[in-house]
């Protein structure tokens, strides 16, 4: 997992580059923003505004989808595919790694590293959990055959 520092307010833009460079697929989050302005889904700073995570992650060809709170995470999450954030109050958003007994491993767009985490601090927080994966081709095409 590439770990990524955001830039000035960019946690959950950063997380969406991390996934995108382990896709080998490059874009700055300074790109990333400018976009986002101009289609009304995040501030100059890159905090996409809540609610519009879906529409943000779309544009850059990625999948955004509600994941129900569970503790132990399921190990299928170890593909760097599952966002942690606490959305609440447009706070804060991690990406997952793995977890390991007690603890979990993220990487967190704050410091750029991953980090381990003891379990009872993610626990505390009960955060929220979002999926995140690349449209395919095949997905988009059905997609197109639908309407």
């Amino acid at each position: 997992m590439k770990a990524v520092k955001k830039i000035k307010e960019a946690c959950f833009l950063a997380c969406i580059k991390s996934f995108l460079e382990d896709h080998n697929i490059l874009i700055t989050q300074e790109e990333m923003i400018n976009q986002l302005v101009q289609k009304g889904l995040c501030t100059n700073q890159g905090v996409v505004y809540v609610g519009k995570e879906e529409a943000a992650c779309l544009l850059f060809n990625i999948r955004f989808s509600d994941v129900p709170y569970h503790y132990p995470i399921n190990s299928a999450h170890e593909d760097g595919s599952l966002l942690i954030g606490t959305w609440k109050e447009q706070e804060h958003c991690m990406r997952f790694y793995k977890q390991e007994k007690g603890k979990i491993i993220v990487m967190n767009p704050e410091s750029g590293e991953l980090e381990c985490w003891d379990e009872w601090l993610i626990e505390k927080e009960h955060p929220n959990y979002h999926k995140i994966e690349l449209l395919s081709e095949t997905t988009d095409t059905k997609k197109s055959e639908r309407k």
